[in-house]
């Protein structure tokens, strides 16, 4: 015998109502039947839905976190009946269906039926479990309320901030979270140190994301976890599996110096204070601070180096790099000359210079087929005399970067597609050894800081990315994320040792003009593109760090911006 209603199941985008089951209250003879009509609806309207009954995951969001989405959906698409005596009902359901069905046979009598609402790959999401009373030839009519079913392999997994995130106070950023029973709301509270720091929604639909405006008035700090729990069952939650970084946000005011266009290769500063900038076939000279520019010294467009460096000595000589010479002017840029620096070569540009705490003076020539007089050069003399003093072994190597530390060890950073981009010197740059073990690409950017850290940008794979070593070269650990990489706007330090790094804007994700560390490169926080006067097809190119502690920056084909007060983010 079959009937068709009493029990209903409506179904919303995989969001689950109610049902019931109908039956008599009389009891039959034993060995008597009866039965049980059932009907299941499923509605595509999801006008319908409320609070209590949503139920779905967003797939887009299983796509762009795929790393941390779970192999199950929590869309009911299966139930499942079991009434004693008679055979298990396995109904398929999916939305904008209705399933009638009529279950013969079910002995009379006091009878426990259970429920199971399953997903696609079989697993019980919801289960519930009634006592009904069968009479012979009728209909039963207890109520399976949707509000009565037990939450069965509920989890929650947390996507962002689940560790080594860097998020600003005053921003809103997107908390994400994948989970089963998305119709159970669920709480989401901060942690700082372990303890709870503020409950950041109390009661909110478990829809997989929540915008988190993050307030202002919470400390700045490096160890802050979110935990996202079920508010029916606060044993089923997940936090961050490493803490995240919440940073104070104030950006850098940033003003156009009177040098607007170009792009500037490098910056310096002598002991005056005039500040001097490389540009393409061009030497630009400011004696009042960047508000206005002069081009100086003769140099022949057809033989200056494109990309040329500036070093400027104690006493105030300057040095700059033309093609594969130095020139040195010992007043202020008004006339020049040569330093001796012999080469049999007429292409093997001069591609870096720097100035030892000593004095003595070191340079980079480019490594070429056939050249004996290729690879660093150094000077005692102030820049008088250059004498050749390595000579690597790949006929590729660009040495770009040398770098000093206290005790009187030199690094070289060179961009190469061979085994070895760094160099080091234990007796004051007489002789040279490698000094990694992996670093492979090219060098970007070469430091060392107040502790005798190194910090190396390394910008082509294989070993693209931002990396430190703490004993000398022999070993290196990358640090960061691959947001923190790409520092070809250069790395300067303040008088606090807060370290400033400039990025490259192509490509950027998150677009941060940069990233700031006070604690000697351990962490790092964004430097805010906010109050960046251009857009990012002018990236920084160069920085510099002047004694009154503002910073300059060479753009890419735009000039020199500076900071319009000094900054400070110490300890």
């Amino acid at each position: 015998m079959r009937n068709t209603k009493s029990l209903k199941l409506s179904f919303i985008l995989g969001v689950l109502f109610a049902f019931n089951l109908t039956c008599s209250s009389d009891f039959g003879e034993p060995g008597e039947l009866g039965s049980i009509s059932i009907e299941i609806i499923f509605n595509n309207d999801s006008s319908q839905s409320s609070k209590q009954s949503h139920d779905w995951i967003d797939p887009v969001k299983d796509v762009i976190k795929i790393t941390k989405a779970k192999s199950i959906s929590s869309d009911i698409t299966r139930l499942i009946i079991i009434i004693p005596g008679v055979d298990t009902v396995d109904v398929n359901v999916s939305p904008g269906k209705t399933v009638s069905e009529t279950i013969g046979g079910v002995p009379v009598g006091q009878q426990i039926i259970k429920v199971y609402l399953k997903n696609i790959v079989g697993e019980i999401l919801y289960t519930q479990e009634q006592t009904v009373k069968v009479k012979p030839g009728e209909i039963s009519s207890p109520s399976f309320a949707a509000e009565d079913f037990i939450p069965q392999n509920q989890f929650i997994e947390i996507i962002d901030p689940n560790g080594g995130e860097i998020w600003g106070l005053g921003t809103t950023k997107d908390i994400l979270w994948n989970s089963s029973h998305s119709n159970l709301n669920v709480k989401i509270t901060l942690f700082s140190g372990g303890t709870i720091s503020q409950t950041i929604a109390a009661d909110e639909p478990n829809n997989g994301s929540y915008s988190w405006d993050i307030s202002s008035e919470l400390d700045a700090g490096t160890d802050y976890t979110v935990r996202v729990s079920s508010v029916n069952d606060i044993s089923v939650y997940d936090e961050s599996d490493e803490n995240f970084t919440l940073y104070d946000t104030p950006p850098f005011a940033w003003t156009q110096t009177g040098l607007k266009y170009g792009t500037v290769y490098d910056l310096a500063i002598n002991p005056q204070g005039h500040i001097f900038a490389g540009v393409s076939l061009k030497l630009w000279r400011s004696v009042d601070f960047g508000s206005t520019w002069q081009i100086i010294g003769d140099f022949d467009p057809n033989g200056f180096n494109q990309r040329e460096r500036i070093a400027i000595t104690k006493s105030g000589r300057i040095l700059v790099t033309e093609n594969t010479k130095i020139r040195i002017s010992d007043d202020n840029g008004n006339t020049w000359s040569y330093a001796n620096m012999e080469t049999n070569h007429s292409f093997e540009r001069v591609h870096t210079i720097a100035i030892a705490p000593n004095g003595n003076i070191y340079a980079g020539r480019l490594q070429d087929w056939g050249c004996t007089t290729c690879g660093i050069f150094k000077s005692t003399d102030g820049g008088n005399n250059f004498s050749w003093v390595f000579q690597a072994p790949h006929e590729d190597e660009v040495f770009v970067r040398f770098a000093f530390k206290p005790d009187g060890q030199i690094f070289a950073g060179a961009v190469s597609w061979n085994d070895h981009q760094m160099y080091r010197s234990i007796d004051d740059g007489s002789s040279w050894n490698y000094a990694d073990t992996f670093l492979q690409g090219g060098v970007d950017e070469l430091i060392i800081t107040n502790s005798g850290r190194i910090l190396v940008d390394m910008s082509i794979s294989p070993s693209r990315g931002f990396y430190a070593s703490d004993d000398d070269g022999s070993s290196w650990y990358r640090i960061g994320n691959n947001t923190i990489e790409r520092f070809s706007g250069g790395i300067v330090i303040d008088e606090n040792h807060t370290i400033y790094a400039f990025k490259s804007l192509w490509d950027c994700s998150p677009c941060e003009i940069g990233y700031r560390s006070n604690d000697d490169g351990e962490s790092w926080v964004p430097i805010s593109k906010e109050g960046y006067p251009l857009d990012t097809d002018h990236s920084p190119v160069s920085s510099l760090m002047t004694p009154s502690q503002h910073i300059f920056i060479g753009t890419e084909g735009s000039g020199v911006l500076r900071t319009t007060s000094r900054v400070y983010f110490g300890n």
